[in-house]
């Protein structure tokens, strides 16, 4: 049982290696940028952290197969159920494909396929062609769902280790804010309620941590929650780097929506931690209601994402120097990309690893 001493024992044995490969890899990683002299090769800064992310992306998929591994027995989605409906998914998108991309994909697939099979029939081509795009949208889910596991696993690894000092704090609030003359401890306690969005008049002293209501089984409600805000806050970020006048003066929009994708893998990061306060219910009483740290920290999230007026400066200046039709079609291939990605992330992994 996954309560019982010995399991949660081998559980934290899993957790110390999955923590201690994701150091070894970054620390090889840092060694390789100071001695390859790769800041110095002439390369400017957007280069870089495009590259810094890429690599990143690559060691999360390398600690995906040992998080796959350990954790794939804890879930409320079997393993199993997981792989049917990956299958599934590939066949439809398959289907869809070969309806409308045979035309166009043919001449690109039809050279490399005689050179391979100089004899084929060409009767075959079509079943080849199908094949083909099964394969690959199999493979691509595969590599998606793995890179979700390494990126999701890292994130529940340090939620298990700070989320309890973090209710700690938010305890203190009230007494170090009234009693410290600290700078800096009195600043953190500070950003601390801003973060959650606390009110002054509130006893944080008082906090409540209820998990009764927790469920077993998946959670729509709470994927849907947690999918809708990644989706808003992919599409602030398509529009601050990619609508970027400054951006757009340096670089392409191709290139500016490369990287827009690349980072936007890294939205769960920024929303699945917060679900751990939605799912044991920790709330401060109030006079009237009790506040939810939850809703706190999300209010939060989204007044800094939703800066409207910037985000409607930058459509505008945009629309001036950018083609209607490539900026539209730019924003579905991204929109696309990353609809898949965190449905994956946010539906299967999220939920063996249980954060959702």
């Amino acid at each position: 049982m996954e309560g019982d001493p010995s399991s949660l024992q081998k559980r934290k044995r899993h957790d110390d290696l999955i923590r201690r490969s994701f150091y070894i890899l970054l620390i090889i990683f840092l060694l390789w940028i100071v001695f390859s002299g790769f800041i110095l090769r002439g390369r400017d800064l957007f280069t870089f952290i495009n590259s810094v992310l890429s690599v990143l992306i690559t060691i999360l998929f390398i600690i995906g197969f040992l998080a796959f591994y350990f954790y794939k027995g804890y879930g409320l989605i079997k393993t199993k159920q997981i792989f049917k409906i990956l299958i599934y998914v590939s066949i439809s998108l398959t289907l869809i494909t070969f309806i409308f991309g045979y035309a166009v994909f043919r001449p690109v697939l039809l050279p490399i396929l005689r050179g391979y099979m100089p004899g084929m029939d060409t009767i075959f081509e079509p079943l080849v062609i199908f094949i083909i795009f099964f394969i690959s949208y199999v493979f691509a889910f595969i590599v998606i769902l793995i890179q979700g596991f390494g990126l999701v696993s890292v994130v529940v690894l340090f939620q298990r280790k700070y989320f309890s000092k973090v209710l700690e704090d938010i305890k203190m609030i009230n007494d170090k804010l009234n009693d410290n003359k600290d700078f800096f401890e009195r600043m953190y306690f500070l950003f601390l309620r801003w973060v959650f969005d606390i009110p002054n008049v509130l006893k944080s002293s008082e906090i409540n941590i209820d998990g009764s209501n927790f469920k077993k089984n998946f959670s729509w409600e709470k994927f849907k929650k947690a999918f809708i805000l990644e989706t808003l806050i992919a599409f602030v970020i398509a529009i601050y780097i990619s609508l970027n006048p400054i951006l757009l003066q340096e670089r392409s929009l191709s290139e500016l929506f490369t990287f827009a994708s690349t980072l936007s893998y890294f939205i769960p990061v920024m929303v699945l931690p917060l679900f751990i306060f939605l799912k044991l219910q920790v709330k401060i009483p109030g006079p009237a209601n009790d506040f939810d740290l939850f809703d706190g920290i999300k209010s939060r999230l989204l007044s800094l994402i939703l800066a409207l007026g910037t985000i409607i400066f930058f459509i505008r200046l945009a629309i001036e120097t950018v083609n209607y039709e490539v900026l539209f079609y730019s924003f579905i291939f991204y929109f696309v990309g990353f609809l898949i990605n965190a449905f994956f992330i946010t539906s299967f992994t999220s939920t063996i690893l249980k954060i959702v």
